[in-house]
């Protein structure tokens, strides 16, 4: 097997039929000459003596101040292995935990660039509630890409922009489209609106476009680790999450402490198709799982099936707002998670003293049941609806008309 399998694919073919999955998602993609380490914050730099100790080259270490950590990205030189050095790192009492660099990828795909209208919004019942409640006063974490922070229907809503790849900020596509998604102006006599049009954005970029002005990005543990705990110090009750990857014990227990500390996550179930393995992180337990439908409510036909999903939403042909004067219809479980975040920000500003585990149980318990009768591995318990959640969380009816 190649090192990233990330540039292939698997193909199965019979008589009747051939079913394409990316290779990625079946086989665990990392970066064959990287580890991580996590190092207890004792106020002692003890990075540079654990490095030279196993003959690694430090590429950076950030402290984790919601696990009272130190990430730490080691470079392995030689003939030396991810497989072979980590037993020994693991083995080191100087070191918390250690593991490789996985790598995840942004879960979205072009579709037909003329296909019609943005239905998202309208047919999980977004319009209808705007009326009481639009986000305002509400943060949203988007870890993706970077995002066009200048667009016009986004300028006013992403409020903050912080870089944890390197690479520095750009206006990326991926991340551009997820928050418009989430919170693109509304009655601005341009483009769409998002589902939460008045809500704040917290935009951070722990995904590289793996070509500039394409829709593909990378991310990797070490980015997504810093993003969730950056989310965390600044207070954003819901994170997206519109990427997968494999399972990760650093991401899982960085998560879990988000969870367990009043958060929100919400992730895209994957484009894997029917043959891949469950998506991560939106696999964990302490993860909303979100497919793809479209606006008949068919099962978007590249997603990740399985007992993990949670909820479905609108994720194919969806337009949105991307860097310049452009308005791309994209397809894939990203678009779709990016409704729930926007859905569950509505429903955080009706109900302010609403917990992380209260929106949760609002979206799950109120649905639009799809495919088999209650929840499947296809469309989760359902496709979510707003004015439902909404009715149930404030005991009353407070959507209107379109």
């Amino acid at each position: 097997l190649p090192d990233n399998p990330q540039c292939w694919n698997l193909v199965v073919e019979s008589a009747c039929s051939m079913s394409s999955t990316p290779l990625d998602s079946l086989v665990p993609a990392r970066e064959p000459k990287r580890v991580l380490a996590l190092l207890p914050a004792t106020g002692v730099n003890s990075a540079p003596a654990v490095a030279a100790a196993f003959g690694l080259r430090i590429l950076r270490q950030t402290e984790l101040k919601a696990l009272n950590q130190v990430l730490v990205v080691l470079e392995i030189s030689g003939s030396a292995t991810v497989d072979g050095l980590l037993p020994q790192l693991i083995a080191d009492g100087r070191i918390s935990a250690a593991q490789p660099e996985f790598i995840y990828r942004t879960s979205a795909e072009h579709g037909d660039p003329y296909a019609a209208m943005a239905y998202g919004p309208k047919q999980i019942g977004a319009p209808r509630l705007h009326a009481s409640a639009t986000g305002k006063g509400g943060l949203v974490a988007v870890i993706d890409t970077g995002a066009d922070s200048e667009h016009p229907e986004l300028r006013d809503n992403i409020v903050e922009t912080h870089d944890l790849t390197g690479n520095g900020w750009s206006a990326d596509l991926h991340g551009t489209a997820i928050a418009g998604i989430i919170a693109a102006k509304a009655d601005n006599g341009i483009g769409s609106y998002g589902v939460a049009p008045n809500v704040k954005i917290l935009a951070l970029k722990a995904c590289q476009p793996e070509r500039a002005g394409k829709l593909g990005a990378r991310c990797w543990t070490s980015t997504l680790v810093q993003a969730l705990d950056m989310a965390m110090q600044k207070q954003a009750k819901i994170i997206n999450m519109s990427l997968g990857g494999p399972p990760d014990e650093l991401v899982a227990r960085i998560i879990r402490a988000a969870q367990q500390q009043g958060h929100l996550i919400i992730a895209a179930a994957g484009n894997g198709g029917p043959y891949a393995k469950p998506a991560f992180p939106a696999a964990l337990e302490e993860v909303v799982a979100v497919t793809a439908v479209d606006a008949l409510e068919k099962a978007y036909r590249q997603a990740n099936i399985g007992d993990f999903i949670d909820l479905a939403a609108p994720g194919v042909d969806i337009v949105s707002v991307t860097p310049g004067d452009n308005y791309p219809v994209l397809s894939g479980t990203s678009m779709a998670s990016a409704h729930v975040a926007g859905a569950a920000a509505l429903l955080a500003e009706l109900m302010p003293t609403a917990t992380a585990r209260q929106l949760r149980d609002a979206l799950a318990n109120n649905v639009i049941d799809l495919g088999l009768p209650g929840p499947d591995q296809a469309f989760g318990r359902g496709r979510i609806d707003i004015c439902k959640a909404a009715a149930t969380l404030s005991g009353g009816a407070p959507c209107g008309s379109e």
